[in-house]
């Protein structure tokens, strides 16, 4: 009779037991920069609502971020709320004083306001501080020329284009500063010489005919004869005749 060996199984070891999930408040909070780039990603996506949303949370973060703050305004300026662009504009020049880009956007937010006044301020500020690009610097002097020339300031705008057509000729701005130049050229040429020709003297009014030579005095009238002395009759001579008969 065969033997055969009883073998014993070994027990299956213990399963571990699963890590517990972490808590959703346990997560790690998103850094500034990643909140940036999320933000422009939703920009990528049209959706403005969640860029700003976005930009709030970097701005909580840091506060003192001027490029947060004016990223924000530029986004609020998409939707066109534009009093809330102006207001973060003005936080980012508050803290960064020669923060051209804010000063450039600010400028046009004023310019479609209908603030050439304001608008004019903040865009010759601009262009002072000096832009990043070319393209953005004909953007300033563009809209600077254009409220200047709203204001009455023709000189000052008609420098301004051409200082549009010389950094970017090819660009929508520079074509366009270029014919309102040209525009602007012909005009100021065409009243200048208006103003000439009014400002000759009037040609001097035809002397009036002479009058006509007074009609030469009539001859004077020859001076009545003498009258005549009238003859003494001449004494009758006698008729020769009979004498006449006496009664």
């Amino acid at each position: 009779m065969a033997i055969t060996k009883k073998t014993t199984k070994k027990p299956a070891p213990a399963k571990k037991p699963a890590p517990a999930k972490k808590p959703a408040s346990a997560k790690k909070p998103a850094s500034v920069d990643a909140l940036f780039a999320g933000a422009n990603a939703a920009l990528g996506r049209e959706d403005h609502a969640e860029a700003i949303t976005l930009l709030g949370e970097a701005i909580a973060k840091e506060p003192e971020n001027a490029a947060l703050v004016q990223s924000r305004g530029a986004v609020y300026a998409m939707v066109d709320d534009l009093a809330r662009a102006i207001a973060d504009y003005t936080k980012a020049i508050a803290l960064s004083p020669r923060y051209a880009d804010a000063f450039l956007n600010r400028g046009l937010a004023h310019w479609e306001l209908g603030r050439p006044r304001d608008a004019e301020r903040d865009l010759a500020k601009a262009a002072r501080l000096g832009l990043r690009t070319d393209v953005l610097s004909a953007q300033a002097y563009y809209f600077l020329a254009r409220a200047r020339e709203a204001l009455g300031d023709r000189a000052r705008a008609y420098d301004d284009f051409l200082h549009v057509v010389v950094l970017a000729p090819n660009s929508a701005y520079g074509v366009d500063a270029a014919n309102r130049s040209l525009d602007m050229r012909l005009a100021d040429e065409a009243a200048a010489a208006s103003k000439s020709k009014a400002a000759k003297p009037a040609p001097k009014a035809a002397k009036p005919a002479p009058k006509a030579a007074k009609p030469a005095p009539k001859a004077a009238q020859p001076a009545p004869k003498a009258a005549k002395s009238p003859k003494k009759p001449a004494p009758a001579r006698p008729s020769r005749g009979k004498p006449a008969k006496v009664r």
